[in-house]
């Protein structure tokens, strides 16, 4: 579930992927003066993951 995004160029590729599918964008936020959100993974030797999120973000 997304609720808000960047006002950036990954914020607008997101949603124009989400209209691409007829998916309705019209109650996700756009915020000014941030960054969508980064996760970033990484995988241990045994395949587990965790997670870090680029701050700050929308």
């Amino acid at each position: 579930m997304i609720n808000a995004v960047g006002k950036d160029k990954n914020g607008q590729e997101i949603l124009d992927d989400i209209n691409d599918s007829n998916i309705d964008t019209s109650l996700i936020q756009v915020i000014a003066n941030q960054l969508t959100s980064l996760v970033k993974v990484h995988l241990d030797e045994n395949g587990s993951a965790s997670y870090s999120v680029e701050m700050p973000c929308a």
